[in-house]
């Protein structure tokens, strides 16, 4: 988690937005500290002076147009020609989005639709850019490249400023960054808190074993270069794994293949020393929490995204999740924090042999990492499979799990 010293003398919106604590800025703070409602405020408030406020969340599709079919029409939408910001346009190549260009967005992995995002957005030159746990989801090479852009000034029109939120690691390379505690300038949090996780709910049930071996395997999207090819890989029930590998090495797309969201376009997957094929009976084998919880929400109320698991479970569920008094609201209006919770939990409570989480502790601050820490420990223990796809170090540090380095598994 990031700890760095802190800004003196920066108590009102007012003087971020004049840029009195300079033009990137890094707010401090836990869940519910008031940093996503300053970025929010900000951006708002450049709209009523008739200037350009943007704020990329942690969910992303928001910095997409949605009427672009590629990769390519998104760059070219947002920058323009080639000579007309040729800045942009390096960048694009040195971020290595130019080489997706036939790429649908959402087909991309969560830090490649950051990045994406972030420079279609910067392009437009907006005066406050907040980036609200958007870079979360970047491995840190990439963290590094987009921090050293935002940092040099040069992608913006002056005066103008960014403001970042961030759970993660952070690179240590010095930049002119200045940090504000969120609590020193935020406007009082309305309503009241909501409650932790509670770990020590959570009961896992047994778990049928399950080995898995894939032999040969290879993927590719239409149109595409392949996403991994000739991959033979063996994986044991009652461990925790976790997939390394940089953004788009297609770690999240191996996750959507075991639970039969996509399909190998060749090779084979065995259970237990048998053939299986995980796309006809999608969600059998395994169940996926995914980046952005907002694809695994489907219910109208927390009470029936809970009603989906099985009686014995629910109150486990809510009880982790902290949502015993949000039963009666609908999913998509809570915080994005909370939205994150519900999924996590509805994963946690699965039956199914393997439980895969995809960057499970974006928007959570370190209370909330620890409590996803203590549930895969204990779904090992109970000889459940885990695998965990994460660029936050923090995890293993806390899980000490068998790294499986993706770009090695799965030649490309």
């Amino acid at each position: 988690m990031i700890a760095l010293p802190t800004e003196p003398g920066i108590s009102s919106l007012d003087d971020l937005y004049e840029g009195k604590a300079g033009s990137l800025v890094l707010l401090q703070g836990g869940n519910f500290s008031g940093r996503s409602e300053m970025i929010r405020l900000l951006a708002q408030m450049a709209v009523e002076r008739g200037e350009l406020g943007i704020v990329i969340p942690p969910e992303l599709h928001p910095a997409f147009s949605g009427v672009t079919a590629s990769v390519a029409d998104e760059l070219e939408l947002h920058l323009g020609h080639r000579n007309s910001q040729p800045l942009f346009w390096t960048l694009a190549e040195q971020w290595g989005l130019l080489a997706l260009g036939n790429r649908h967005p959402l087909t991309l992995s969560g830090g490649q639709q950051a990045m994406l995002g972030i420079l279609c957005k910067l392009a437009l030159r907006p005066r406050i850019f907040g980036l609200d746990g958007a870079l979360e989801q970047l491995d840190p090479r990439n963290l590094s490249r987009v921090l050293e852009a935002l940092s040099s000034g040069d992608l913006f029109s002056e005066p103008s400023v960014a403001l970042i939120s961030h759970n993660g690691p952070w690179p240590e390379q010095r930049m002119p960054l200045h940090t504000i505690h969120a609590e020193d300038c935020a406007p009082p949090y309305e309503e009241p808190k909501p409650p932790g996780m509670d770990v020590a709910e959570f009961a896992p049930g047994m778990a049928v074993s399950s080995s898995l071996e894939f032999k040969n395997a290879s993927f590719r999207y239409p149109g595409g270069a392949p996403v991994f090819s000739n991959l033979d890989l063996q994986l044991h029930p009652g461990r925790i794994y976790r997939l390394a590998g940089p953004n788009g090495a297609g770690k999240s797309t191996f996750a959507k293949l075991l639970c039969g969201i996509l399909r190998l376009t060749s090779g084979s997957l065995f259970v237990n020393g048998k053939l299986f094929d995980p796309y006809p009976k999608p969600g059998t084998l395994a169940q996926l929490h995914f980046q952005n919880p907002d694809t695994q929400l489907f219910g109208t109320s927390v009470a029936g995204e809970i009603e989906t698991l099985p009686p014995e479970r629910r109150a486990s569920a809510l009880a982790y999740a902290g949502l015993r008094t949000f039963m009666g609201t609908h999913p998509f209006d809570l915080p994005f924090v909370l939205r994150k919770r519900l999924a996590l939990t509805l994963t946690l409570h699965a039956n199914t042999p393997w439980l895969i989480f995809d960057e499970p502790t974006v928007g959570l601050d370190r209370a909330g990492q620890k409590a996803v820490c203590e549930a895969l420990i204990k779904l090992k223990k109970a000889g459940f499979g885990i695998l965990l796809i994460s660029h936050n170090p923090a995890l293993d540090d806390l899980l000490d799990p068998e790294i499986l380095d993706f770009l090695t598994s799965a030649q490309r």
